[in-house]
């Protein structure tokens, strides 16, 4: 073999084993943003930490507040610089919330790991939260992407009530998760999802080449969505919305709204055809982002779009 190739394909295989290493590319140094505060919480033999961003114009009014939780091999700055929540929480007066994964991952139940007690950490950032902060209990939101919105949907099955609405962007559910999740509240839910997501694709399967996660189990995009449509007693035929990108070849938007659900709740799905596993509308990507992780939809501000989402509920 040509030694410029061997070259080649252990570059590759190096890019792709570490998905930290990626993320920690496409996106711009670490910066200390005015308003942002940062807790730790003792949680079981741990010490967690999370972060607030506070609209400079806030009152004691209760707020409405968003937990934003990250990717795989990320942290809460990066994702605060990714999905520009904090911008978002400014101009329309919420809490930004953004809890830090121990080892910079989630416990989502089909991804395996030793992360116990993430969901008591989540339960003890809401409480610690309604002690401290003028918040508004009714309106309290989970949004997370790849493994944050893993554990976004396992949230949704085992924290019932505490939560208004959630919404995941390339992320399904953990199979084992699915199989518990049969007593769950109706919950508003979105998902966001590429059709040519390389990391956790269509089928729920995750690209061979994570080691780390090679006996993950999860359910596909479309099963995933079955699910919930059946919590939500949702009728299974959408209204659906097309939009070309127009910045983008080859890139579209298919919105399939389900909102005729006996309980009241609603379910939308969409679909970014050509898209791959990034947050639409995220600007600070690089050379690695297509290569790696496919093609962004810079048409659509996922993080306005989950915030618009949210404020029905």
């Amino acid at each position: 073999m040509n030694s410029r190739l061997v070259i080649t394909v252990v570059t590759l295989g190096l890019l792709m084993l570490n998905h930290s290493t990626a993320f920690a590319r496409k996106l711009p140094p670490q910066k200390v943003e005015p308003g942002v505060e940062d807790f730790y919480l003792p949680i079981q033999e741990h010490i967690r930490h999370f972060s607030i961003y506070t609209p400079s114009n806030h009152s004691e009014k209760p707020m409405p507040a968003v937990f934003i939780f990250h990717g795989y091999g990320m942290d809460d700055r990066q994702m605060m610089q990714m999905t520009q929540f904090n911008t978002l929480a400014e101009e329309e007066g919420f809490l930004a919330v953004y809890p830090q994964g121990r080892n910079k991952m989630w416990n989502s139940k089909g991804v395996p790991n030793d992360l116990t007690e993430d969901v008591d950490f989540v339960d003890s950032v809401l409480n610690k939260l309604i002690q401290t902060r003028s918040m508004d209990t009714q309106h309290i939101y989970a949004t997370g992407f790849s493994n944050g919105g893993l554990f976004v949907q396992r949230l949704a099955c085992e924290m019932p009530g505490r939560f208004s609405a959630f919404a995941t962007v390339s992320a399904t559910i953990g199979r084992p998760q699915s199989e518990s999740c049969s007593q769950a509240i109706p919950e508003p839910l979105l998902m966001i999802h590429g059709t040519k997501d390389p990391i956790i694709n269509w089928q729920g399967k995750i690209h061979p080449l994570f080691f780390k996660f090679r006996t993950s189990r999860l359910l596909s995009v479309q099963d995933t969505l079955s699910l919930w449509l059946e919590r939500n007693s949702c009728d299974f035929k959408p209204t659906t919305n097309f939009r070309k990108s127009s910045q983008q070849k080859n890139i579209s938007l298919e919105q399939r709204d389900f909102s005729t659900c006996s309980t009241n709740e609603r379910v939308i799905q969409l679909i970014i055809h050509g898209g791959g596993h990034t947050w639409p509308g995220n600007m600070t990507g690089s050379w690695i982002t297509p290569w790696y992780l496919g093609k962004t939809d810079y048409s659509l501000n996922a993080s306005a779009y989950i915030w618009n989402f949210f404020k029905q509920f």
